[in-house]
C-alpha cells in the first residue's frame, strides 16, 4: 500500500495529470498489482489504512481497490458507487490544484460514466427498459459530472497566477460533453439548460475555438443533438454542421465513427431541406447492390457502409417523386430510425417532401391551361398508384396540408375540386419551407 501511495505521490510532485489518471485506472496494472499484493480486499479491513496516509487519499485508494474488485466480478452497481464515492473525494484535492490535474479528473469521470451505464442496463427489469425508464446511476453520474463542470467553471486560480494557461478552465468543454451525454442516457434532457446557461454568464473563458477539437466536435455534436429532440431543426442543422466540419478528415476509425453519428442526424436534416448527401459521403448513385445493408454486398471502398444503406433509398425514392418507394423504406428502416430518434424527422417532414416531388411530377405531365389549375380528381389518381388513396377528400386533404405547410403555393377551391396553382414559383424552394418549419 505505501509503494502505491508513494506512486501516487510522485505524479503529483510532478504535476503529471496523465500519469495520476493511469494510476487511478481500477483495472490498470498498478492497481490490479496492489490488489493481489494485499491479499484481502474486503473494504473493512481496509479501513485499517485510513489515517495513515493524507486526506482524502485513504478514501480514494480504497474505493478504487473496491471498484477493481466489483469490475472483475461485473458487481457494475456497486462498483459505480465505489466509484462515485472514489470521484467525490477526489474533489476534494483538485480543488486546489491547476489545469495539470484535468487528464486524471476526465478518467476517472469515463470510468464514472461507463460504469452507471452498465448499472443501468443490469439493474433496470424489463418493464422498466420498456417504459423507458433509467438507472439512477445514470442521473447521479450526470450530477457528479455537472458538479466537476462547476468546479471547473469557477476556478479562480489564474486570477492569481496571471496565466489562464493554468485555469482549470480548460477542462469545461470536455466535461460539458460528458455531462450532457449522461443526461441524454439518463432521459434527464430538460436539465441540460441549467447547464448551458452557466456557460453563456461566464466572461473570463478562453474562445471556444481555442479548445481541443474533440471537445468542440463533441459539445457540437450535443448541442446539435439536443436540438433535433427539441425539433428545433435549424438550429440541430447548424450544430451538427459545424461538428461535421470541425471533424477530422483522416481514415482513422475513431474519425469516420464520429463522423458517421453526425450524418446520421445531418443527412436527414439536409433531405428536409432539399439537399442531397455529396456522392461522396453517400454515393445514392451506385446499383442498389452496392448499398444494400447484406454486408457480404457492402464494397470496402464505401467510407459510411452503414448510411448508405440507410438513406439511400430514401434519396433515390426523393429523386423520383416516388412516394412507395419512400414508403417501402420507411417499413424496411423503422427500427433502426426509431433507435437513432430520426424516425419522426423522416416519417413526417422528408416524407412531406417526397409528396412535394410526385406533386411537381403530375404538375410537369399537365397541359399549360392544367398547370395554373390542378384538378384534384388528377391528383387522387396519382396519389392512387403510389399512395393507395382513393378517395378525393382524403387527396384534397393532403394537398391543403401541402400549402398550409408552404410547399405547394396556391389555393384550393372546394367547390370546383380544383388546386388554384400561384402563376410565379407555384413550388417555392425546399429550404425557404424548411426554415420556415
Amino acid at each position: 500500500m505505501q509503494a502505491f501511495i508513494t506512486k501516487i505521490g510522485v505524479q503529483i510532485a510532478d504535476q503529471d495529470g496523465e500519469g495520476l489518471g493511469r494510476i487511478l485506472q481500477p483495472l490498470g496494472k498498478e492497481v490490479t498489482l496492489l490488489v493481489q499484493k494485499l491479499g484481502n480486499s474486503d473494504r473493512k479491513f481496509l479501513e485499517k489504512y485510513k489515517g495513515g496516509m493524507a486526506a482524502p487519499w485513504d478514501e480514494v485508494v480504497i474505493a478504487l481497490v473496491q471498484v477493481n474488485v466489483h469490475m472483475l466480478d461485473d458487481n457494475h452497481a456497486v462498483a459505480y458507487q465505489e466509484q462515485a464515492h472514489l470521484v467525490n473525494q477526489f474533489f476534494r484535492f483538485m480543488l486546489n490544484q491547476t489545469a495539470w490535474i484535468l487528464p486524471a479528473l476526465l478518467g476517472l469521470l469515463r470510468t464514472l460514466r461507463q460504469l452507471a451505464a452498465k448499472a443501468s442496463r443490469k439493474t433496470a427489469d424489463a418493464a422498466a427498459r420498456k417504459e423507458g425508464t433509467k438507472s439512477d446511476a445514470l442521473e447521479d453520474a450526470a450530477r457528479i459530472c455537472n458538479k466537476a463542470f462547476t468546479n471547473c467553471l469557477t476556478d479562480r486560480s489564474a486570477l492569481y497566477t496571471r496565466n489562464m494557461r493554468t485555469s482549470r478552465k480548460w477542462g469545461v468543454y470536455a466535461l460539458v460533453g460528458m455531462t450532457l451525454k449522461c443526461y441524454i442516457a439518463a432521459d434527464r434532457m430538460g436539465l441540460h439548460k441549467s447547464l448551458l446557461r452557466s456557460l453563456t454568464v461566464q466572461k473570463d473563458m478562453p474562445p471556444f475555438e481555442d479548445y481541443p477539437k474533440a471537445d468542440q466536435v463533441t459539445c457540437k455534436y450535443y448541442f446539435g443533438l439536443l436540438a433535433f429532440l427539441s425539433e428545433d431543426w435549424s438550429l440541430a442543422f447548424d450544430e451538427f454542421s459545424a461538428a461535421f466540419a470541425k471533424c477530422g478528415r483522416g481514415s482513422d476509425p475513431s474519425i469516420v465513427r464520429n463522423q458517421e453519428r453526425i450524418l446520421t442526424y445531418l443527412v436527414p436534416l439536409q433531405l428536409m431541406r432539399g439537399r442531397l448527401p455529396p456522392r461522396s459521403l453517400i454515393p445514392w448513385d451506385l446499383p442498389s447492390s452496392a448499398t444494400s445493408s447484406d454486408p457480404d454486398t457492402k464494397p470496402s471502398s464505401l467510407r459510411y457502409p452503414n448510411l448508405a444503406a440507410l438513406y439511400t433509398p430514401f434519396i433515390r425514392a426523393l429523386r423520383a417523386g416516388d412516394l412507395r418507394l419512400f414508403d417501402l423504406a420507411l417499413v424496411r428502416a423503422e427500427p433502426r430510425l426509431v433507435q437513432k430518434n430520426v424516425w419522426g424527422l423522416m416519417e413526417s417532414r422528408v416524407r412531406e417532401v417526397c409528396l412535394r416531388g410526385f406533386f411537381v411530377r403530375v404538375w410537369k405531365t399537365l397541359s399549360a391551361d392544367s398547370k395554373k389549375r390542378m384538378p384534384v380528381g388528377i391528383v387522387r389518381r396519382g396519389l392512387k398508384l403510389v399512395g393507395g388513396i382513393d378517395e378525393l377528400d382524403e387527396a384534397e386533404c393532403i394537398t391543403a396540408g401541402l400549402i398550409f405547410r408552404g410547399f405547394i403555393k396556391g389555393y384550393i377551391s372546394h367547390e370546383k375540386r380544383m388546386v388554384v396553382l400561384a402563376a410565379k414559383d407555384p413550388f417555392p424552394s425546399l429550404s425557404s419551407v424548411a426554415v420556415k418549419a
